[in-house]
């Protein structure tokens, strides 16, 4: 099968981005709601059991040894224990590793073409978690909490069945198909995978490390702002499906259709995603990506107060396509603007440990607001942390700070006498000889 211009469907790499994030969003977004209602563990134990996730070959086995617990002990405090051992096992499947496996795989097949088709690729992916997480809410709906482990279980097979059946090697591309126009624009979201080795051959000078992107102050405060906009997307991915089930007494079907909902505006934004670059530019789409961010935390505060608040809260949810879609489409070019030529590849890196690690983890640990302070003292939480890191990134004063700290790190390491080795395999830092 081919699309336009004889270019291949590459339909198993589109199947594979679709279930390999409908495995998350069959899982992931409504465990929370099932420790609730099935296991009645508190906000707080749920908070610290989902900051545990943020591929290993048995991660099917660990989330579906969950639905076993109930049945071993009714005790909060083990049941606690033995979710958490399941729940560590599932943080070897976190997207984050299987989506840049994906990634990886996509990459590869393509080769040469990858700026060029890897978006057609990805836009899938939020299509499969529209579609899983709508599903599962039916199935939650029609046959009760239990029903999540059997839609994971249906995405976990279809993914290996898919990965058994696609060729991975990198497609042969025909003369006569290369484009004639050598300088297509390169999708925002595609970096050059081979930065880190770029002119690899004619440097001269010492190799830079990790110190040197953390000697850049703009660097800094970007990976600082990305920490605290990873808390907020954390207590949403723990919290919000549990927060309209439980305080706005939303069905199951209901809270399905967020997934649709916000893919629908994130397929819009990122199809769309180079013409809103060149009108916006990358840092005016993260400070709207604040603003967006703070104005759903103030309808779900809102939503409290009014009878059908669950709807309310289901309106809103396209708001969060827009803030994410905006959010990471930017902070992966900014990434790239902000770290050296050979560190581009490991500024990526530290990106999604910063959002999709320490800040989804931290956020996750929030859920002791929601159990002692209720829905509008988490959402209240939320929206502080938002405001604070919007006022990190605009204040020319916390700027000015952050010149200061970096000069003093440049300072002592230049004092101590480090320096980079090139022929260091890990880039590590080591004294001079001459010290």
């Amino acid at each position: 099968m081919t699309e336009s211009n004889n270019i291949p469907l590459f339909l198993g790499l589109k199947l594979l981005h679709v279930f390999s994030v409908g495995c998350i969003g069959s899982a992931q977004f409504y465990l929370p709601t099932f420790f609730s209602k099935a296991l009645n563990l508190g906000a707080d134990k749920i908070g610290f059991i989902v900051s545990i996730n943020h591929g290993d070959q048995h991660a099917d086995r660990f989330i579906l040894s969950i639905s076993l617990v109930p049945s071993i002990t009714s005790n909060e405090w083990m049941t606690t224990i033995l979710v958490s051992i399941s729940y560590f096992g599932y943080a070897f499947f976190a997207y984050p590793i299987i989506g840049t496996m994906i990634d990886c795989a996509t990459l590869r097949v393509l080769g040469d073409r990858k700026q060029q088709l890897y978006g057609r690729q990805k836009a899938f992916t939020p299509v499969g978690f529209g579609a899983s997480v709508f599903l599962t809410g039916l199935c939650i709906e029609l046959w009760g909490p239990y029903a999540v482990f059997g839609t994971f279980a249906t995405c976990v097979l279809a993914f290996v069945c898919i990965c058994l059946v696609t060729d991975l090697s990198p497609y042969p591309w025909d003369v006569m198909t290369t484009p004639h126009n050598q300088n297509i624009n390169a999708e925002v979201i595609i970096n050059n995978a081979d930065d880190d080795n770029d002119n690899e051959n004619n440097k001269t000078g010492p190799v830079p490390s990790m110190w040197d992107l953390i000697e850049r102050p703009e660097a800094v405060r970007f990976f600082v702002v990305m920490t605290f906009l990873g808390i907020m997307m954390g207590i949403v991915t723990a919290f919000l499906f549990l927060f309209i089930e439980k305080d706005l007494h939303g069905s199951p079907a209901l809270v399905g259709l967020l997934g649709p909902l916000t893919s629908c505006t994130e397929i819009v934004c990122f199809y769309f995603a180079k013409n809103i670059f060149k009108w916006l530019g990358p840092k005016k789409m993260i400070i709207i990506a604040h603003i967006v961010l703070a104005i759903r935390c103030v309808l779900y505060m809102l939503a409290t107060t009014i009878s059908n608040g669950a709807y309310l809260a289901a309106a809103s949810q396209p708001l969060h396509g827009i803030a994410y879609s905006f959010l990471w489409s930017a902070a992966v070019v900014e990434a790239d603007n902000i770290a050296p030529p050979s560190l581009k590849a490991r500024s990526q890196g530290l990106l999604g440990t910063m959002y999709l690690g320490l800040g989804a983890g931290i956020g996750a640990l929030c859920g002791f607001a929601y159990e002692y302070w209720g829905g509008v003292g988490l959402w209240f939480l939320s929206m502080i942390v938002t405001l604070i890191s919007l006022f990190i990134y605009t204040s020319s004063m916390v700027d000015r700070g952050f010149q200061l700290l970096c000069g003093f790190i440049k300072h002592k390491r230049r004092s101590d006498g480090y320096t980079v080795i090139s022929s260091a395999p890990d880039e590590d830092i080591i004294k001079d000889d001459n010290e």
